[in-house]
């Protein structure tokens, strides 16, 4: 007689929730978007992968880790029983600087609470031989927000500086120029009081005493 053999395969739910609509998992490869999806898969191990960010203009939700405390993603998970896992964001918002000259630095993504410091660099750059562009704050909304090229600041919401500059006279030319003034002034009084002076009196004819 033939046996008859029956192979039994065990398969769990994994549950993974997110902190809002839009978001997607992927396990080994099966994408589903929502705030909450679920897989069926056997106990064995499989790679799950959840979205990095979700953006909505200069704020964005930036993956951090999952509730079981792996940060990985993507990660590797092993099911031997039903698992709800729920995906950990932090909130983070973008600082954008511009300067028309100079060089800006500090712009990226910054998480909500933190410290950027943004900066210019030089602040004081030549114009032409007689002027200099100088450096007069930062601008946001067309209120000036720092006098310090370099500035730090909380961030609490998306943030977009622009570097302000003032035309002012070159110290150095304007120093030349005194320079210059002052001496021909010198030259001019040294040439006056040369002219005044009187040439010696002739000396008397031959003969007179």
């Amino acid at each position: 007689n033939r046996g008859i053999y029956t192979r039994y395969v065990t398969s769990y739910r994994l549950t993974v929730n997110f902190p809002d609509d839009g978001f997607w998992a992927a396990l080994d490869g099966e994408n589903k978007t929502g705030r909450s999806v679920s897989f069926e898969a056997m106990g064995v191990e499989h790679r799950l992968e959840a979205a990095l960010y979700r953006t909505t203009g200069g704020t964005r939700l930036a993956f951090s880790a999952w509730s079981d405390g792996v940060a990985d993603n993507p990660r590797v998970i092993r099911l031997n029983r039903d698992t709800v896992l729920n995906a950990v964001y932090r909130v983070e918002h973008h600082v954008a600087v511009s300067s028309e000259i100079g060089e800006a630095s500090g712009e990226g993504w910054y998480v909500e609470g933190s410290t950027a410091t943004v900066s210019v660099t030089p602040s004081i750059i030549p114009k032409d031989f007689f002027t200099n562009h100088v450096f007069e704050g930062w601008v946001e909304r067309g209120r000036k927000a720092a006098s310090s090229a370099v500035y730090s600041f909380v961030v609490t919401r998306p943030v977009r500086l622009t570097a302000s500059w003032r035309t002012e006279p070159n110290p150095v030319t304007l120093g030349i120029l005194v320079l210059l003034v002052v001496i021909l002034v010198l030259v001019a009084l040294l040439l006056l009081s040369t002219g005044r002076r009187l040439p010696p009196p002739p000396p008397p004819p031959p003969g007179q005493a």
